[in-house]
């Protein structure tokens, strides 16, 4: 991955251009984790979407190794994309086709997850835990006067994400 606008690694940058290669890298990720979020409710409430997956992944017998096996081929293709350091536009296409990847194999887990008796309360506490988690290192991370003090071992993140995610799986 390189900087921004320069030939190198974002270990070789001044501290000020690893901080906001860091910001940006993290704001790529929270608006990643929404797209997955906005994807996944689309999918899972729009029956001509969610209907033929389930009934493709749960069709036969050798039908979920087929959705492996897409799922891995896709995501060959789209770090390949990502990693093309000629266009942005490469890059974030590659961002995406992960993400809606991602989002098409969640639906039958999430599907069995929000339609089975026995896994009520799951979902919620996984999203309250990813949700605690991303906020903890966004903040911690939107708060750095410079790079070296992320890198010189502060724990404050890491604090902070083990002490919220407790809370939240004891509140769910």
């Amino acid at each position: 991955v390189l900087v921004e606008g320069a030939e190198m690694p974002p270990t070789d940058a001044l501290p000020e251009e690893r901080v906001d290669f860091i910001r940006k890298t993290y704001l790529h990720l929270g608006l990643a984790i929404l797209s997955f979020v906005g994807l996944e409710a689309l999918f899972l409430r729009t029956p001509a979407i969610h209907e033929p997956l389930l009934r493709f992944a749960f069709g036969g017998r050798y039908n979920w190794l087929i959705v492996i096996g897409v799922f891995m081929l896709a995501g060959v293709v789209a770090q390949s994309w990502a990693r093309n350091s000629r266009s942005m536009g490469m890059q974030y296409a590659g961002l995406f086709l992960y993400t809606l990847i991602e989002a098409v194999i969640f639906v039958p887990i999430l599907y069995i997850v929000t339609r089975f008796a026995q896994f009520e309360g799951v979902l919620t506490q996984a999203a309250m835990i990813t949700a605690a988690a991303s906020l903890s290192m966004s903040f911690h991370f939107s708060r750095l006067s410079d790079a070296s003090s992320s890198l010189r071992g502060d724990s404050t993140c890491s604090s902070t994400s083990v002490g919220v995610l407790c809370l939240t799986s004891q509140c769910s």
